[in-house]
Protein backbone atom coordinates (compact mmCIF):
# COMPACT_ATOMS: atom_id res chain seq x y z
CA UNK A 1 0.00 0.00 0.00
CA UNK A 2 1.32 3.55 -0.67
CA UNK A 3 2.31 6.03 2.18
CA UNK A 4 0.71 9.47 2.47
CA UNK A 5 2.16 12.14 4.36
CA UNK A 6 0.60 15.52 5.43
CA UNK A 7 3.28 18.51 6.60
CA UNK A 8 1.57 21.94 7.81
CA UNK A 9 0.48 24.35 10.68
CA UNK A 10 -1.52 22.03 13.26
CA UNK A 11 -5.02 22.51 12.74
CA UNK A 12 -4.65 21.82 9.20
CA UNK A 13 -3.22 18.52 9.55
CA UNK A 14 -5.09 17.32 12.32
CA UNK A 15 -8.20 15.81 10.53
CA UNK A 16 -5.92 13.52 8.25
CA UNK A 17 -4.61 11.22 11.19
CA UNK A 18 -7.86 9.55 11.12
CA UNK A 19 -7.75 9.02 7.49
CA UNK A 20 -4.21 6.57 8.00
CA UNK A 21 -2.30 9.77 6.52
CA UNK A 22 0.96 10.36 8.34
CA UNK A 23 0.68 14.43 9.53
CA UNK A 24 3.56 16.18 10.45
CA UNK A 25 3.40 18.94 11.96
CA UNK A 26 5.35 22.17 11.56
CA UNK A 27 5.23 25.42 13.75
CA UNK A 28 6.65 27.61 11.41
CA UNK A 29 6.51 26.89 7.30
CA UNK A 30 10.67 26.82 7.59
CA UNK A 31 10.70 24.18 9.95
CA UNK A 32 10.17 21.55 6.81
CA UNK A 33 13.90 22.22 5.92
CA UNK A 34 15.04 20.60 9.64
CA UNK A 35 11.86 17.52 8.39
CA UNK A 36 12.68 16.76 5.09
CA UNK A 37 15.18 14.44 5.16
CA UNK A 38 13.31 12.44 7.64
CA UNK A 39 9.87 12.73 5.61
CA UNK A 40 12.08 11.59 1.96
CA UNK A 41 13.42 8.82 3.31
CA UNK A 42 10.49 7.12 4.50
CA UNK A 43 9.13 6.26 0.98
CA UNK A 44 5.72 8.32 0.48
CA UNK A 45 4.15 8.19 -2.78
CA UNK A 46 2.21 11.31 -2.52
CA UNK A 47 3.55 14.71 0.33
CA UNK A 48 1.06 16.86 0.49
CA UNK A 49 1.73 20.63 2.52
CA UNK A 50 0.10 23.84 3.39
CA UNK A 51 0.90 26.10 0.82
CA UNK A 52 2.96 28.03 3.63
CA UNK A 53 5.10 25.20 3.87
CA UNK A 54 5.24 24.66 0.05
CA UNK A 55 6.38 27.89 -0.25
CA UNK A 56 9.00 27.04 2.30
CA UNK A 57 10.16 24.22 0.50
CA UNK A 58 10.16 25.12 -3.09
CA UNK A 59 13.63 24.48 -3.31
CA UNK A 60 13.90 21.19 -2.00
CA UNK A 61 10.46 20.12 -4.08
CA UNK A 62 11.88 21.14 -7.45
CA UNK A 63 14.98 18.91 -6.60
CA UNK A 64 12.44 16.09 -6.39
CA UNK A 65 10.64 16.90 -9.93
CA UNK A 66 12.49 14.43 -12.10
CA UNK A 67 10.81 11.53 -9.81
CA UNK A 68 8.05 9.74 -10.40
CA UNK A 69 7.28 9.50 -6.63
CA UNK A 70 6.83 11.09 -4.82
CA UNK A 71 4.07 13.14 -6.06
CA UNK A 72 4.21 16.45 -4.39
CA UNK A 73 0.84 18.83 -3.35
CA UNK A 74 0.35 21.98 -2.25
CA UNK A 75 -2.85 22.30 -0.27
CA UNK A 76 -4.22 25.10 1.43
CA UNK A 77 -4.61 25.44 4.89
CA UNK A 78 -7.10 25.97 7.23
CA UNK A 79 -6.85 29.87 6.86
CA UNK A 80 -7.26 29.54 2.69
CA UNK A 81 -5.09 29.62 0.01
CA UNK A 82 -2.36 31.94 -1.28
CA UNK A 83 -2.59 30.29 -5.01
CA UNK A 84 1.15 28.79 -4.33
CA UNK A 85 -0.31 25.23 -5.66
CA UNK A 86 -1.83 26.56 -8.56
CA UNK A 87 1.07 28.58 -9.47
CA UNK A 88 3.31 25.52 -9.30
CA UNK A 89 1.06 23.61 -11.33
CA UNK A 90 0.89 26.00 -13.67
CA UNK A 91 4.56 26.48 -13.79
CA UNK A 92 4.61 22.40 -14.57
CA UNK A 93 2.20 22.87 -17.28
CA UNK A 94 4.11 25.59 -19.05
CA UNK A 95 7.66 23.55 -18.84
CA UNK A 96 6.26 20.42 -20.06
CA UNK A 97 4.27 21.93 -22.59
CA UNK A 98 6.74 24.29 -23.64
CA UNK A 99 3.93 27.41 -23.59
CA UNK A 100 1.33 28.73 -21.63
CA UNK A 101 -1.68 26.90 -21.00
CA UNK A 102 -3.90 30.11 -19.38
CA UNK A 103 -7.37 30.12 -20.87
CA UNK A 104 -10.80 30.32 -18.86
CA UNK A 105 -10.47 28.23 -15.85
CA UNK A 106 -6.65 28.71 -14.95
Amino acid sequence: MSKIAVIGDATSVLGFKPLGIDAYRVIDPGDVIELWPTVISLDYAVIMMTEKVFEAARDLVEDLESRVTPAILAIPSTRGSSGAGKEYITALMEKAVGTSMKGKGL
